[in-house]
């Protein structure tokens, strides 16, 4: 049989694990990756729909601020189907006030569907989402 104390010491165990999950990243200071599935961000460079991109452009560059995908990985989605996507690097927050995203050599004549994808954050932030960022045809 539980004695009242024992059953106190049990609730007040079970408060400091809770307490405890909460001192996650997202308690620390570290913010967890904002999960919100209307944002809408536009490439600035290359511009969305832009054609005669070159194969060396090096970096995605979509706008800064408070909802941009700083950490979120870019990757691009060649057509037509068939070649595998291409990996880039994660967005980072630039001087300028844009985030940037490094991304290698592309292929000639080849339509770019590109999406960012933000991690898996730890307990206790939310799961990993993506998001369509716009499309661009190499030269």
């Amino acid at each position: 049989m539980r004695t009242p104390v024992t059953m106190l010491r049990s609730a007040l165990g079970a408060g400091f694990v809770a307490l405890g999950a909460c001192a996650g990243p997202a308690s620390r200071g570290v913010p967890c990756p904002q999960v919100v599935h209307d944002i809408q961000w536009s490439m600035i460079q290359p511009p969305n729909g832009a054609t005669g991109v070159s194969v060396e452009l090096g970096t995605i560059v979509v706008p800064g601020g408070p909802n941009a995908p700083t950490g979120a990985a870019v990757f691009l989605t060649p057509s037509p189907e068939g070649a595998p996507p291409v990996e880039g690097g994660t967005f980072v927050a630039q001087a300028n006030g844009t985030d940037a995203a490094a991304v290698p050599s592309l292929t000639a004549a080849t339509t770019y569907t590109v999406s960012a994808s933000m991690p898996q954050g730890a307990a206790p932030c939310p799961p990993a989402a993506a998001w369509s960022i716009g499309s661009f045809t190499t030269q």
